[in-house]
């Protein structure tokens, strides 16, 4: 875990001097910062989320990173570079996880917690939710809202390069092909380009390919309903095994995987490694707690 974390720091600091030798830094949201890596900003933001959950863990178990004091200074700069990268997701998840740390650790009665818990959470998201990116991405949104409710059918075509209008798009038709293929699905590699192709043919000629963007429909579509089944099954074999403060991990993973296909793509790969990893942990940590 420190190894990454340290990774992760050092590859921040170099994109950091990167973006300004190249002139490229921005005081504005930049989805580009990472891109020196070869890294999405999506993929860079896992990877933030990821050392901050492993930080976390690392402070509740009293097996600090560096110090308590350098450790809080990590985790406020990694949560302000996800909101620069625009992470939406990430940063999401982040602040569940923050938030499910803080109370673990808060000793009050679980009657003034668990209301704590949502006010904070939901007030976090709100003021979050007016960053530049969420807005950007609220706004795509009711603009796709808007043209299902007037039954635009151009507006959509026009606009189905855009992403939110992807999303809805690619979202739609999955669940359309589950309906057809749930019991054996349509084969994971077939997943982005057979959907896509559809789309394509009922007329969004500006679709460009994607894969659905949530890992639980991905492996619906793809591997049907048994397959499915047992990823979901090895899911809660993950949960049973972990501690408390390893869940905080599991819980960014879960959360994550709503709006990304992690476990489609290389780069998602080495997060599952790290998401396995997290049984090491359990055994490591039980370990030194003996």
């Amino acid at each position: 875990m420190k190894v990454l974390i340290t990774s992760i720091l050092i590859a921040s600091f170099l994109l950091l001097f990167m973006n300004l030798y190249f002139n490229t830094f921005s005081m504005s949201i930049n989805t580009f910062f990472s891109k020196y890596l070869e890294i999405t900003h999506v993929y860079y933001g896992m990877f933030l989320g990821v050392c901050i959950s492993f930080i976390l863990i690392l402070n509740l178990n009293k097996n600090n990173y560096i110090n308590v004091y350098i450790d809080v200074l990590i985790v406020i700069l990694f949560s302000l570079l996800l909101l620069y990268i625009g992470a939406r997701i990430s940063f999401m998840a982040i602040m569940v996880v923050l938030l499910v740390s803080v109370f673990q650790k808060l000793t009050l009665p679980m009657y003034f917690k668990m209301p704590l818990f949502f006010i904070i959470l939901f007030s976090s998201l709100f003021f979050g939710a007016k960053t530049p990116r969420f807005q950007k991405g609220i706004n795509g949104i009711q603009k796709v809202y808007k043209s299902l409710k007037t039954n635009n059918k151009k507006d959509i075509v026009d606009n189905s390069w855009s992403n939110m209008y992807q999303r809805f798009l690619v979202t739609k038709y999955t669940l359309e092909e589950i309906k057809d293929h749930y019991i054996f699905g349509i084969g994971i590699q077939n997943v982005a380009n057979k959907i896509s192709k559809k789309i394509r043919k009922d007329g969004y000629i500006y679709f460009e390919t994607i894969n659905p963007h949530n890992q639980y429909l991905h492996f619906m579509v793809g591997l049907g309903i048994f397959g499915f089944i047992y990823f979901i099954y090895m899911l809660c074999v993950f949960l049973k095994g972990v501690t408390n403060f390893t869940f905080l991990f599991i819980l960014f993973f879960l959360i994550t995987m709503i709006t990304e296909s992690i476990l489609a793509r290389g780069k998602g790969m080495s997060l599952f490694f790290l998401f396995s990893l997290s049984f090491l942990m359990n055994k490591t940590f039980n370990t030194v707690n003996d």
